[in-house]
Order: structure tokens, then sequence, then C-alpha cells
């Protein structure tokens, strides 16, 4: 299953089954995944398929932002009438970007979750609006959606 955004000319595809992406990609092994240039694709895919399962989300109700300005959010969704946000970033330790902070004001999000694959959940601000969310700690994703 694909999620597409219509908030931009051309709309962003996510393959949302990682083994697929990668066999069309040509890459067979983890290594080829990690030096191919396609690694943040790739953790971008991932991460939304276990995202949508562990927070037991609806793929139709997950839409990506994207505006001409530069605002931009990998993932935007409404649960129990709070709007919150995801970005997926393969590093070793995550930043608030302009482009995020500007979507989370755009869009006025509740909070902004940035999954990324280090060992800790951290808040990325002095409040508690941007998280890094170690990946280990997907699981408890929704009970974070309060």
């Amino acid at each position: 299953m694909l999620v597409t955004s219509d908030h931009r000319k051309a709309p962003k595809l996510y393959f949302r089954d990682a083994g697929i992406l990668h066999a069309l990609l040509g890459l067979d092994t983890e290594e080829q995944v990690q030096t191919s240039g396609r690694m943040g694709f790739s953790w971008e895919s991932f991460c939304l398929e276990h995202l949508i399962h562990e927070a037991r989300l609806e793929g139709e109700d997950c839409f990506h932002y994207s505006v001409q300005s530069g605002a931009e959010m990998d993932l935007v969704l409404s649960l129990g009438g709070k709007t919150f946000g995801f970005e997926f970033k393969h590093a070793a330790v995550p930043a608030i970007s302009k482009s995020m902070r500007a979507a989370a004001d755009d869009l006025e999000l509740k909070r902004v979750f940035v999954l990324y694959p280090g060992p800790d959940t951290f808040p990325l601000n002095e409040g508690d609006r941007f998280i890094a969310v170690a990946w280990r700690d997907l699981a408890s994703i929704r009970t974070k959606m309060i």
C-alpha cells in the first residue's frame, strides 16, 4: 500500500513494504541498503509501516504534508481530535529543522515525533512539542499521543 500526498506538485510515494522497495531497487543485502544512497527513503518507508501497525492507525488516515514554501512533514494524522506530525530521520541524533517547525506551526500540530534509530527517547526542545523517539520505543508511541 502506498501513502501519497496531494499537497505538492509531485506526490511523495512510500512503499510500505520495505522488502518490495529493496527488491525494486535491486538491493539484496543490508550492506547494499546502507550504502545505496537510498537509506533515508528505505528508513522512511520502514518506519511508516511499523508506525501504522504499532499505533493501530488506518493507512488512509495518514498523510504527507508539503508546500512550496518548504514546510514538510513525513506523516500527519489526527487522533482523538488532536493532530500529530511524524518525521523519520536515519540519523544518530535528530534535530528540529526549519521545515519541521514551519509545518508544525502551519498545521497547529500538538506534537511532532521524530523517529530515529538511536537508543533514547527525549524532548528536542524546551517543551514537549518535538520529541525524538528511539526505534525501540515505537511500540509505546500511541501512549505518547495524548
